[in-house]
């Protein structure tokens, strides 16, 4: 009897262990799902977003299917250096398939996926996954391909007579300044408008810069047939250059290069460059530098001759206009009262003057 008692016993232990809990996949089983990043970023601009770091955090969304509108779950992930540590915790079942979705920097729980707010204000790498990257039970390890969303406008300004650039203002009532972000094709759409400005710190030269450029980010759009007006502070003077129409798409800088001298500021229209953010950035050439200057009575003055390699150059006819340099230009003034001509030239050879009649004064100084 002590026997059979004993077997009694023992006997709903038995039971409560064969109806607990297992590891043999039953419905109650999850593993978690890891996420890890790549941005592929090589392009070097202030600001743009090559490695995230420990702390930085960023909002993944889960969904049924690889679209966005059927949210199943969001998250607000948090990167350790290695990995993306979600609040809460992302799992997976198994027979489960889930398909994931990501915007950087990370945004309120609450918010829509097709319409993630932007703006230029905070001058922010917003970036975005682009197309659903699948999970399952099996396979738990997710990679986000984190895409640039952003264009940017940069300036490299050629400077021969030195000064500290400290403000870029883009001056413009069509200048869009807020808009809202789809996370599946990075497409975003502006729904603000009007100016913006930037502080900044660079000593101007000569040679300009091969990275690091003076720039801001900008919600990709259409620059008018009126251009974009850019106010540039340097030395507290505000110098004032028209940028082209053109469209600036997303992942895309833009670099623009201008020309100060005494005679003012100057867009070379004709060298801007863009720059994919996954290339990268390709150095200023370096050319040398002549300025002349002709101080003359005459009422039609003919440019001089000007020869060299890869001859460019700005003439100031004294008047308030002026145009690119071309040997033999004529230019008409109606009167003989004292003008003064100037010009920034570059890779110049030789100079040498067809009629010196009415020449007053040539300055050689800095050629």
């Amino acid at each position: 009897m002590k026997k059979l008692q004993y077997l009694l016993l023992a006997l709903p232990t038995l039971l409560l262990a064969a109806c607990g809990g297992s590891d043999d996949g039953g419905a109650s089983a999850q593993t978690e799902v890891i996420f890890t990043t790549e941005v592929q970023t090589r392009a070097a601009s202030t600001g743009v977003i090559a490695n995230f770091a420990s702390g930085d955090r960023m909002s993944i969304y889960r969904t049924k299917t690889t679209a966005i509108t059927e949210i199943e779950a969001t998250y607000d992930a948090s990167y350790n250096g290695t990995t993306w540590r979600t609040t809460p915790g992302a799992t997976i079942g198994p027979e489960e398939i889930a398909y994931y979705f990501a915007t950087y920097p990370a945004v309120a729980a609450n918010s829509d996926a097709t319409a993630i707010p932007v703006n230029v204000a905070g001058q922010t790498d917003y970036l975005y996954s682009g197309s659903a990257q699948k999970a399952t039970f099996e396979q738990p390890n997710v990679t986000l391909k984190m895409r640039h969303a952003m264009a940017i406008i940069a300036f490299n300004i050629q400077s021969y007579k030195g000064g500290r650039l400290t403000s870029i203002k883009a001056k413009s009532d069509n200048f869009p300044t807020e808009g809202t972000l789809r996370i599946t094709t990075g497409k975003i759409t502006p729904t603000a408008y009007g100016e913006y400005s930037k502080n900044c710190d660079y000593a101007l030269s000569p040679t300009g810069w091969t990275t690091d450029h003076p720039s801001f980010f900008t919600i990709p759009y259409t620059i008018g047939t009126n251009g974009l007006t850019i106010e540039l502070t340097i030395d507290s003077q505000i110098y004032t250059v028209t940028l082209p129409e053109m469209r600036l798409t997303p992942a895309n800088k833009y670099i623009f290069y201008l020309t100060l001298t005494e005679q003012g500021i100057t867009l070379q229209a004709e060298k801007t460059e863009t720059v994919n953010l996954m290339d990268d950035t390709n150095p200023i050439t370096a050319e040398p530098y002549s300025y002349l200057r002709v101080n003359h009575t005459a009422s039609k003055f003919m440019a001089p001759t000007l020869t060299g390699t890869n001859l460019r150059g700005i003439i100031y006819w004294g008047d308030e206009k002026q145009e690119n340099y071309a040997s033999g230009a004529i230019h008409e003034y109606g009167t003989t009262t004292t003008k003064s001509v100037s010009i920034d030239a570059w890779n110049v050879a030789t100079v040498s003057f067809g009629n010196v009649n009415n020449i007053q004064e040539i300055d050689f100084s800095k050629f």
